[in-house]
């Protein structure tokens, strides 16, 4: 069964488990956003740095991105300054426009992004749903991202680590996908397990190797949960 089929199925599944997660602990949705100096919009249903808190109530809310954008404006969450230029450089302008309607969150990756992420998960001998998963949380395949740290891309890649697997451009999707799971397969014959090699792609191999285990990081700590929960999710476990 092909990803995008598990994906169809799985979706409902994970809808639920969410609305079932809200409604346990149910006081209230929070949602943190994010504008930062290249215009690219990140969102948050936890606390994260850089990020304000723009909603907060009893119910999941349906946001088109032009009232997310205006909610993080308001509470002090837009960057003072816009690299404008690199703007109409790098981001089409189709994701800078809001979209009515446009129901919070909503992700759906293409036709070509799954195959991408089939062929290199085979070539480096991963599971499509594990790199699905990472792609998801890393970035929401949102695929201009670029995280207030810098990372750029699908699989958000770090600068550094982008000249350490030679890519050269980190917003074509193939290759952004390419080299992130190139990058993810070292981390797992490093340190032999998913939750180590998760935690190093979030912290660094060397934060790892320094607890010689996930970092106590809070960050990374619900990184590795997430991305676990929704692998077991896709592969139907």
């Amino acid at each position: 069964m092909s990803i995008a089929t598990k994906r169809i199925i799985v979706g409902g599944a994970f809808g639920l488990v969410f609305l079932l997660f809200v409604s346990t602990y149910a006081c209230a949705y929070s949602l943190y956003g994010q504008t930062d100096e290249y215009g690219i919009v990140h969102l948050s249903t936890a606390p994260r740095d850089g990020l304000v808190l723009i909603y907060e109530g009893k119910n999941k809310p349906t946001l088109g991105m032009a009232a997310i954008r205006k909610l993080i404006k308001k509470h002090g969450g837009e960057a003072k300054e816009m690299k404008k230029e690199w703007i109409a450089e790098h981001v089409p302008a189709q994701l800078l426009k809001p979209r009515k309607g446009r129901p919070f969150p909503k992700v759906k990756p293409s036709a070509k992004i799954l195959k991408y992420i089939d062929a290199s998960s085979k070539r480096h001998k991963l599971d499509p749903e594990l790199v699905y998963a990472v792609i998801e949380q890393e970035s929401g395949f949102a695929n201009f991202a670029v995280s207030p740290k810098g990372a750029q891309g699908l699989m958000q890649i770090m600068p550094e680590t982008q000249a350490l697997l030679g890519l050269t451009e980190p917003f074509d999707p193939a290759r952004n996908i390419e080299a992130g799971t190139r990058y993810l397969r070292w981390m797992m014959d490093k340190f032999k397990h998913v939750k180590l090699a998760l935690a190093a792609y979030n912290a660094g191999p060397e934060a790892v190797s320094r607890y010689n285990g996930i970092p106590p990081y809070e960050e990374t700590r619900y990184y590795v949960a997430r991305i676990l929960s929704r692998y077991a999710m896709l592969k139907g476990i």
